[in-house]
């Protein structure tokens, strides 16, 4: 049965149908994979309907291992998804800050969604997925280069930094990206104090300093059980900051 079975189980999450009393007995549904799953049989995180839910982990039945195991536990039933389960999303990226004071006066309505509000809600509520945030909701943009150093604070990066003690949240990345390129130069003194903000804040690991880096290469929580999904590889790719040109201005 085998031959004919797996092609159509390969990759997909399945719902088994448990008949411990046999066919004429009662039944009973199996999403989430039971604590005694052997480890070499793999599974898939999917997410819940309700928001704030764990993930279901469903069993993939990918070869004649797993099929034999769930014959054994008198699944007479397998009922898998219509769609592949390992292509699952576990990166999310969001752009956030770049959203000045002038922005907001224009704009008032989008501030909510630039600034730091939802980040620490979204990683609880999925706690299987990293949320990567594009320029670590820096805000600052224009106007003086010093802005909020001087009170140990700058404007929403020092918020996002706060996540892990404030909101015990692990799930959470902080990307400068173009905006270390524009300063590290231009406002040396900004470089340093985001770099030392994020760094204290959420560690060394998940800080990058490049416009791109590996997303693959940052694991899953479940992969790594309770452990908070880091850069394998410490920093990602260093800023690439172009050679100076005459009459030209760094930032620009």
């Amino acid at each position: 049965m085998a031959p004919s079975l797996l092609p159509h189980l390969n990759n997909r999450p399945v719902a088994l149908r448990r008949y411990p009393a046999g066919v004429t007995g009662d039944s009973f549904w199996e999403k989430d994979a039971p604590a005694y799953t052997p480890r070499w049989v793999r599974t898939c995180l999917v997410s819940r309907r309700r928001v704030g839910e764990p993930p279901i982990r469903y069993v993939l039945v990918n070869d004649r291992r797993p099929l034999v195991w769930a014959a054994g536990l008198a699944n007479v039933e397998i009922h898998p998804f219509p769609a592949s389960g390992v292509i699952s999303i576990k990166n999310v990226c969001v752009h956030k800050g770049l959203f000045p004071l002038f922005a907001e006066q224009r704009l008032p309505r989008l501030r909510e969604y630039a600034s730091v509000g939802g980040v620490s809600k979204a990683a609880k509520d999925w706690p299987h997925l990293n949320f990567v945030i594009y320029h670590s909701v820096f805000r600052h943009l224009g106007g003086q280069p010093d802005e909020g150093i001087r009170a140990g604070r700058l404007s929403w990066l020092s918020d996002l930094a706060d996540l892990p003690a404030r909101d015990a949240v692990t799930n959470v990345c902080g990307i400068l990206g173009a905006i270390f390129a524009w300063t590290v130069i231009a406002q040396p003194r900004l470089a340093a104090a985001m770099m030392g903000t994020l760094i204290k804040g959420l560690g060394a690991d998940p800080c990058h300093l490049g416009d791109r880096f590996d997303l693959d290469g940052l694991a899953t929580v479940a992969d790594r059980g309770a452990t908070p999904p880091r850069d394998p590889r410490g920093y990602a790719e260093a800023a690439r900051l172009p050679a100076a040109r005459p009459g030209h201005r760094p930032g620009q």
